[in-house]
């Protein structure tokens, strides 16, 4: 069966809570948008390495035991002194917000070495988020896609992070780099407005589909999803749930998605280009219900691949 990398931010959210005594605090969490895929993707079925870079510090250790705890392989993981990055979320006016602390972190001086994958072309190389902001990581990490590229599939969400992104014309041209030789694209309709304002998500993936690009998803919150190849397209609206908040809604897609790729297009003869309309409608059903899952739980909270069929069997 074919593999997926994730290579990306393995962080600590604080998300906010009450003490005891009614006085606002923050509990801490694992994740990170690459590390929230990779939990959710194996989760949901697929073989899953983690091959970002993770601290020694007690952070670091929690990552990796969660990691591990849902049967993410660690053993390629970039172990590194450097701290782990902290984020505080704020989920006051609905949509999470983010303050980052990512100076001098394991995130920021990733450094994926010649090796670290033995490639095959079609194991899946996954990355995005903020781990592709800070240098010098961010260069390594899409210095590591071009030099994969060709040899396995490569997958990219942006996820854009305006309020980190002091050089947004270096951070858009490093991602549009890596978005030329992705197989596969899932991009939020937040970000794609974000890049290219105004553009339609159907532009966009006419625009982006190639000999290279053989599938863009286009999410839009609690509007669904849009994916596109060119051998159709689909668009589904979620499961209607009662939302316990949103935190790694978006990552429970892209690792149900990828989950879903492994074992439908995990083969030489079934290329993720030739998945039809009808084809892509059960990718982004089972893709959008892993989402919509997620968020009837507090935080990051992907589903199992049986939590997923049993909600779409109902």
């Amino acid at each position: 069966m074919a593999k997926l990398y994730v290579c990306g931010e393995a962080l600590i959210d604080f998300v906010p809570c009450r003490a005891e005594n009614g006085d606002r605090a923050f509990q801490p969490k694992t994740g990170g948008s690459p590390y929230n895929a990779a939990r959710a993707a194996r989760l949901a079925g697929a073989d899953v390495s983690f091959v970002g870079a993770l601290s020694t510090d007690l952070f670091g250790e929690q990552l990796e035991a969660e990691l591990t705890e849902a049967g993410v392989d660690c053993s390629r993981a970039l172990k590194s002194d450097d701290p782990t990055t902290l984020a505080f979320v704020d989920i006051s006016t609905g949509s999470p917000r983010y303050a980052f602390f990512n100076n001098g972190t394991a995130t920021r001086h990733t450094t994926p070495p010649a090796g670290l994958i033995t490639p095959n072309p079609l194991d899946i190389l996954d990355v995005g988020s903020i781990s592709l902001i800070d240098e010098p990581g961010a260069t390594n990490i899409a210095n590591y896609c071009k030099a994969m590229a060709g040899k396995m599939r490569i997958s990219i969400d942006p996820n854009a992070r305006p309020e980190m992104t002091k050089d947004k014309t270096g951070w858009q041209s490093r991602i549009e780099g890596i978005l030329a030789i992705s197989t596969i694209i899932k991009i939020s309709d937040e970000d794609l407005d974000y890049m290219y304002p105004g553009l339609p998500a159907a532009d966009f993936a006419s625009q982006s589909l190639s000999d290279t690009t053989e599938l863009v998803v286009v999410t839009m919150g609690g509007d669904g999803a849009h994916a596109f190849t060119n051998s159709g397209s689909s668009k589904v609206a979620p499961p209607v749930i009662e939302v316990a908040d949103t935190v790694g809604a978006g990552d429970a897609l892209m690792g149900a998605m990828l989950a879903w790729l492994l074992e439908n297009c995990g083969h030489a003869d079934k290329p993720i280009r030739s998945l039809n309309s009808d084809e892509l409608e059960r990718l982004l059903q089972f893709s959008t219900t892993g989402a919509a899952v997620n968020c009837t739980r507090i935080g990051a909270a992907p589903p199992t691949k049986a939590e997923i069929q049993n909600w779409l069997s109902n």
